[in-house]
């Protein structure tokens, strides 16, 4: 169109569908505490659910922490990064070998640090010293 190849655009004719009312679901404390409770006997990624729910971090911040981002003397974590997965068209495009990426957030207010429940505490300091 802006080339004026065309007479007019064909996007015009699409029909853009409408996203519905989306009503996200969460758990409540017993949920919460349930999970937890079969989580921390049955699977390795203990800590880092509980850091999840403790925190409310998303999940790309929780896998990008390194123990240099985590003040256990303070109770705080400094989320400074995001771990992201690229998707295999962009991965090519750019020749990485490797699908996660690891860097700063989009906007300066994702970087932020937030405090630390004792009981995470707790079991971060257990998980340093295995």
């Amino acid at each position: 169109m802006r080339q004026g190849l065309i007479s007019r655009n064909p996007a015009d004719l699409v029909n853009v569908p409408r996203r519905g009312d989306f009503e996200a679901q969460t758990w409540d404390a017993e949920q919460c505490r349930l999970f937890l409770g079969a989580a921390k006997h049955r699977s390795r990624f203990y800590p880092l659910y509980l850091f999840s729910l403790m925190t409310a971090a998303r999940p790309g911040e929780v896998l990008a922490l390194t123990w240099e981002n985590v003040d256990l003397t303070y109770g705080e974590a400094r989320i400074a990064k995001k771990m992201y997965r690229l998707a295999e068209k962009e991965r090519q495009a750019v020749g990485l070998a490797d699908k996660l990426l690891i860097d700063a957030p989009k906007t300066k207010s994702g970087i932020r640090t937030i405090p630390l429940p004792g009981v995470l505490v707790e079991e971060l300091r257990r998980l340093k010293q295995e």
